[in-house]
């Protein structure tokens, strides 16, 4: 019984009727409007489904749906009864509705807060919504739900879609002038946008980052003034004068908010900002959408296509949390990759002399992090417990990163998260690929450089250090924690695992350092450093203004280091804490501890299994750690970008043609 159920659950969404029992079963327009507007959306279904015809399977998105509607109309045409009773139905429909919702609120943010939009959307996806049968966005919703209905709504041939229209307007009899209220709707979701995008252009929040400072020179100002004579408006010529004066307004409007981001790209911005910009920008377009199809519905049928296609779109994208974030966030993932570039560009080596300094600063890199393992080791061997030991390796990492940072030298799995955002920024609008292909090889030979560099400065230190430890009868590991380490780098264990969880952590510490650096920004915090009266009094103003500009060009990094050192240490903790598989196994920290605990072990360990298999393990982490950060970063940083598929798919056409004929610059820079 509960099988019946479940097959009738899901024949529910895909079943329908056949056109001779739709157009046989049309209600009168005296009917129900549940009753009319179920049977319009079971009409639209019989239009949007493929497959059911044999014939029609595998046939491309727009064009059965175009080949249906022309043949409902020629249905109609030969019987003029039916045509006249689907006419006024259709008509009845758009009397019993409201547009004016669907102008206001489909496509553009109407919570006040990005919160406040998250859980609407999360209500909207979860919850059952009750009918509210007389409001078009609810008829939208339940009629057009899948991501293909725009796009056929926006191929119908235009002769079709106009006698579509006509249709609305055919009858036998008398059609009663005063069932359109599409037209009034319009108009005054015209008035009620302008009004919200006023108030919201004119707010502290957007008023204080234009270049204007007077608020009645500001666009935003002028908007109500203009929609009122855009409304008023009696003949022919006042309509498109007044639509000029009111295109010309938004677009000094657009202005301003281009002067917004460019005021968040230099002092930085947060979620709720972005949202308000996000939701300004969609007032203003819709105003000036509805406008425009105000003026030409009667003369380009087209228009109402366009936005009928548009206005489903929208719908459905106003139910995706996919795109929902996409356009909220795209300016914080802007910011982070700005910010990323900016201290990713001296990781990357493009002439033998660069690449030779780079080999030097990883060398430092494996010097510094040979005394690392040594404090890690020490850690382990007092035996603390978990959370004291997260602690104080978390402090020793963070430490060390530091030090690395002030000392000029680099780490090569830190390397590929800020190096794939630099990459993404060389990304071309046009299809001029060969100097992002250029760049591309530059960042992989750098990488491979830095990594060998790190090996070859950290093997042998962990050696010295050893050596010197042996003159006081100790090692850098004891026994017992040499033999777990060993065994616990196996290829064959949980290792790849680990590598792949530490390139996600590389990944975060380079999101929260950009984060941090928008946040350090965004609060004014250089600028309330350099003037705290305090600190100007004990230093004076000229010092007190280096440390601010000091922190500015390395709050980023400090940030980076930071939180690498914290996630690096206390994520084995969290694994302990909740019972999960949780560790990290970084390819600089791997190899180093490698070599201290074979050399506890001595000679006879080349004779073992498990050190080559933790040898293989190491591979994977070298691989793993570089490919998962980078291949996070340059995933957030393209998608900020907005690079479509596309040009995706050309650049790795390039990529592929440049490694077949030059393999060998990917190793060794040119001269």
């Amino acid at each position: 019984m509960s099988f019946d159920y479940i097959q009738k659950w899901r024949s529910s969404f895909s079943d329908r009727l056949g056109l001779d029992v739709l157009l046989g079963q049309a209600p009168l327009p005296s009917a129900p409007l549940r009753e009319r507007l179920r049977w319009f959306q079971n009409l639209v279904n019989w239009v949007r489904t493929i497959g059911v015809n044999p014939l029609e399977s595998g046939s491309a998105v727009g064009k059965v749906q175009n080949a249906r509607l022309k043949y409902i109309l020629q249905v109609m045409a030969n019987n003029v009864g039916l045509k006249s009773k689907i006419a006024e139905t259709l008509r009845s429909i758009i009397h019993d509705t409201r547009a004016l919702e669907l102008f206001m609120h489909v496509g553009i943010p109407n919570q006040e807060s990005f919160l406040g939009e998250l859980l609407e959307r999360l209500n909207l996806k979860l919850l059952p919504q009750a009918p509210h049968d007389g409001d078009l966005v609810f008829v939208f919703s339940e009629t057009f739900k899948r991501e293909s209905d725009a796009q056929w709504l926006g191929e119908i041939d235009p002769p079709v879609f106009q006698e579509w229209i006509n249709l609305f307007q055919f009858s036998t009899g008398k059609v009663d002038p005063g069932w359109n209220t599409v037209v009034q709707d319009a108009r005054e979701a015209i008035y009620l946008l302008g009004v919200q995008a006023r108030a919201l252009g004119l707010s502290r929040s957007i008023r204080h980052r234009v270049e204007t400072k007077n608020y009645r020179e500001i666009p935003f100002f002028f908007l109500l003034e203009k929609i009122d004579n855009f409304l008023n408006a009696d003949t022919e010529g006042e309509t498109g004068a007044a639509l000029a004066d009111l295109t010309h307004v938004i677009a000094n409007c657009f202005r301003s908010l281009e002067q917004v981001h460019a005021f968040f790209r230099t002092s930085g911005t947060s979620v709720s900002l972005i949202y308000q910009t996000v939701r300004l920008e969609a007032l203003i377009l819709r105003i000036r959408t509805l406008a425009q199809v105000l003026v030409n519905y009667k003369t380009n049928p087209f228009i109402i296509q366009e936005f009928v296609s548009l206005l489903v779109d929208e719908n459905l994208r106003a139910r995706s949390f996919r795109g929902f974030f996409k356009d909220n966030i795209v300016l914080i993932s802007q910011k982070i990759v700005e910010t990323n570039a900016e201290t990713g560009e001296h990781y990357i080596s493009r002439t033998r002399d660069e690449y030779l300094n780079i080999f030097r600063d990883a060398l430092g890199g494996g010097f510094i992090t040979g005394f690392t393992i040594l404090f890690k080791f020490f850690i382990l061997q007092l035996n603390l417990a978990p959370f004291v030991s997260g602690f104080f390796q978390s402090l020793n990492y963070a430490l060390s990163f530091l030090l690395l940072q002030a000392s000029g030298f680099t780490l090569a799995t830190k390397q590929p998260a800020m190096t794939a955002t630099t990459l993404a920024s060389k990304i071309p609008d046009n299809n001029a690929f060969d100097p992002l292909i250029d760049e591309i090889f530059h960042l992989v030979r750098s990488q491979m450089v830095t990594v060998t560099g790190n090996l070859w400065g950290v093997i042998p230190t962990i050696i010295a250090i050893d050596y010197a430890l042996a003159l006081w009868g100790s090692n850098v590991a004891d026994l017992n924690h040499a033999k777990h380490t060993i065994e616990s780098f196996s290829i064959l264990g949980m290792t790849p695992f680990y590598a792949a969880i530490t390139g996600v952590l590389l990944w975060i510490s380079s999101v929260f350092a950009g984060w941090f650096y928008n946040w350090f920004c965004h609060r004014g915090l250089p600028e309330a450093i350099e003037h705290q009266s305090n600190l100007v009094y004990v230093l004076g103003a000229a010092k007190t203004k280096r440390i601010a500009e000091f922190l500015k060009r390395n709050v980023a990094g400090i940030a980076s280091s930071v939180s690498l050192g914290v996630l690096l240490g206390m994520t084995p903790q969290l694994g302990v804490f909740f019972g999960l598989p949780l560790d990290v196994r970084h390819i600089t920290l791997s190899t180093g501890s490698l070599v201290a605990s074979a050399w506890v072990i001595g000679p006879s360990i080349f004779s073992e299994t498990g050190f080559w298999l933790a040898l293989s393990g190491l591979l994977s982490m070298a691989v793993l750690n570089i490919a998962v950060s980078f291949g996070l970063a340059l995933t957030v940083a393209i998608w900020s970008k907005g690079t479509t598929a596309p040009k995706r798919s050309i650049i790795y056409r390039a990529l592929r043609k440049k490694i077949l004929a030059h393999p060998w610059v990917l190793f060794v820079p040119p001269r």
